[in-house]
């Protein structure tokens, strides 16, 4: 009886896990056929993956349409795809192209393998039209469609030589005087410039696959040769394509100097620090410009309140990021997973970039020790500070403004609701929100239309006109030489969704100042801070030093500011509050990462260094090996583990309690 219960178990295991499998195998299909009931049939379809949420789904799809069939004469149908946030977009994207390319490699190889073996292939053998199940990506950050630019997110390698026998080679490095010779002692595979009957090729070789070992190579390091010859099984050898998601497109430039001109007309390519589109490399026909993506949009980042909560707590309303730290707020802040949401990784960085590494990193960690929870969801914090749930929340620009309209009473301005939003003077980050074409969309044509009608007055003016139907929508600019059925002119605006986003087109926020819902100039208030490079670091430190070790956080956090209201000894205090603030040290990285992984061959010298800024690009540099990025990840968590344990410690032996 005992086995028939097993066995039926074990049955139900297995039915739960292959509904998984297909659930996961299944989860591309589900996204393509998304929302296609309501596409009419036979009519021509932008497919857009994007973030953005719903209201503005609705206003652009709508709005193209019937921009279209006025310009083109002809119907189309925007179907929007939203599996996730950019983070979760990047994932699938990277999976596509991926799969994508590995099918068509294989089929080039079987037809022709030549090309293969001399490398002769690019981006349009790898990608075709129609391998990629969207056209164009809407939304996000500049970073996150950088990336989509980016050869070095699509690495595809592939070996060349496959089945052929051992050939002499002769071998130099691509660049001798920055070569790691500690590789070398590790035995890992090296990029390394082969000349192969003839030619040159740079190619990925296994320590294994040269007969005599790196040994062959002492030359290069003791004599200062600059060639060598080896014996090297080429079979295992790889080389590596390129490509890169987003496609250029051509823009012509008198629209590309009309999109991006300030008021007086001179240019406007950047805002703050940060760059409003992206060129791309190559030639173009004259007069036209290669451009990967444009910015359609802006984004700052600041911080969402709520002024009932505040007043319960004793605290005022916030005028900096740091405010976020003060320790009434303990329970009361809503953040968002950095690595989960670009635009909150954005936001995070922005505090770094202008507060500079140590202010930057104190206020990071205050916050997360002030945090109520973490969320996947970068639309969560708003909501709940708006509900009461939290008092505070860093969110972006349009999020913290749509919930401060949300809950306006009657006679209620944005100053008096209940829920303020606020751009931290001098420390705001505005940064733009890109449209980019995708390689191996179907629809390149209707794509790069879409995008000129989003630039146009008529696509800008969505982001913040008032809503056509309402009083004030009433007194809208109108479309140039467009009425409705009964001859009245159609007004430019969303047509029930007010967006309360910032156009990107600086000469239309001029010329339509009076008409917008938010009176503000984003050129006016962006920092000019740009970026110091440390974004990266933002994902692994605030993951081990705030979420992973939250409780722990909470706890020590607690402990230090009572011993600072018990008046415990000053040298004491001290101590709480270097140990609860402190980053990696390096002496003990490497203490940690013997006694966990003792086992490990690999010994990344790297990582065991301070985690400071002069040290930062190295360690970065560690992180790429995903083996040893998984594992410090763990040895950082330990750190910060231990080093909240020793403050509670700390608290316990002056008298004061942690809980």
């Amino acid at each position: 009886m005992r086995g028939g219960r097993y066995t039926a178990s074990m049955t139900r295991a297995h039915a739960v896990i292959a509904a998984m499998f297909l659930l996961v195998v299944g989860v591309p299909f589900v996204l393509h056929t998304a929302g296609d009931h309501r596409r009419p049939k036979g009519v021509r379809t932008l497919v857009v993956v994007t973030p953005h949420v719903l209201q503005i789904q609705e206003e652009f799809g709508r709005a193209f349409s019937a921009w279209h069939e006025r310009t083109y004469g002809e119907a189309v149908w925007v179907d929007f795809r939203l599996p996730g946030g950019t983070t979760e977009i990047l994932k699938l994207l990277k999976a596509q192209y991926s799969a994508a390319a590995q099918r068509n490699f294989e089929a080039l190889r079987r037809s022709e393998p030549a090309r293969v073996r001399a490398g002769a292939f690019g981006a349009e053998e790898l990608i075709l039209p129609g391998d990629i199940a969207f056209d164009v990506m809407f939304g996000g950050g500049s970073y996150d469609h950088t990336l989509l630019c980016d050869v070095r997110e699509t690495p595809f390698w592939y070996r060349p030589f496959a089945g052929e026998r051992s050939q002499r080679v002769t071998i130099s490095l691509p660049d001798a005087a920055r070569f790691d010779w500690g590789m070398l002692e590790r035995s890992e595979p090296l990029l390394l410039d082969l000349v192969i009957d003839g030619a040159p090729r740079r190619l990925r070789v296994p320590a294994a696959a040269v007969r005599g070992g790196w040994g062959v190579l002492s030359p290069l390091r003791e004599e200062g040769a600059m060639q060598v010859e080896a014996e090297v099984e080429l079979s295992v050898c790889e080389a590596m394509a390129q490509y890169t998601m987003a496609m250029p497109m051509e823009i012509r430039e008198e629209d590309l100097a009309a999109w991006f001109a300030r008021d007086d007309g001179t240019k406007a390519e950047k805002i703050g620090s940060g760059v409003l589109y992206r060129r791309a490399a190559g030639d173009s026909r004259a007069g036209y410009a290669r451009v990967y993506w444009v910015g359609t949009a802006l984004s700052g980042f600041g911080i969402v309140y709520n002024r009932d909560v505040l007043e319960r707590l004793g605290v005022e309303p916030p005028k900096s990021f740091a405010d976020m730290c003060d320790p009434r707020l303990a329970g009361w802040v809503a953040l968002a997973d950095p690595r989960m949401s670009g635009s909150v990784e954005t936001a995070f960085e922005s505090i770094l970039n202008n507060e500079g590494w140590e202010q930057g990193w104190r206020i990071l960690r205050g916050m997360s020790a002030n945090a109520r929870y973490v969320t996947d969801m970068s639309t969560k914090p708003p909501v709940d500070v708006a509900h009461g749930e939290a008092a505070m929340g860093v969110c972006i620009d349009f999020y913290g403004r749509a919930q401060s309209q949300a809950v306006m009473r009657p006679g209620e301005t944005p100053e008096t609701s209940r829920v303020g939003y606020i751009d931290p003077p001098g420390k705001v980050f505005i940064d733009p929100d890109p449209i980019t074409l995708l390689r191996g969309g179907t629809d390149p044509e209707l794509a790069q239309r879409f995008v000129a009608f989003v630039m146009s007055d008529e696509g800008q003016a969505l982001w913040q006109f008032a809503a056509t139907g309402t009083a004030r929508g009433a007194e809208n600019a109108v479309i140039p030489g467009v009425t409705d059925r009964e001859g009245r002119p159609v007004r430019m605006g969303p047509r029930t969704h007010e967006l309360r986003r910032m156009p990107v087109r600086h000469a239309f926020i001029v010329e339509h100042w009076p008409l917008l819902t938010d009176k503000v100039d984003p050129y006016a208030i962006a920092s000019t801070q740009g970026s110091r490079g440390w974004r990266s670091g933002i994902r692994p430190m605030m993951g081990a030093f705030g979420i992973d070790n939250a409780r722990e956080l909470r706890r020590a956090w607690r402990a230090m500011h009572r011993a600072i209201e018990e008046g415990v000894e000053p040298e004491v205090v001290a101590e709480m509050e270097r140990l609860l603030y402190a980053l990696p040290e390096g002496a003990r990285v490497r203490a940690l990462w013997n006694a966990l992984f003792a086992d490990e061959e690999t010994t990344p010298e790297g990582a065991f260094l301070d985690f400071s800024p002069e040290h930062y690009g190295t360690i970065r540099e560690t992180w790429r090996n995903p083996r040893v990025a998984s594992r410090l990840q763990i040895v950082y968590t330990a750190y910060f583990r231990e080093n909240y344990a020793r403050v509670v410690e700390l608290a316990q032996g002056a008298g004061v309690s942690a809980r």
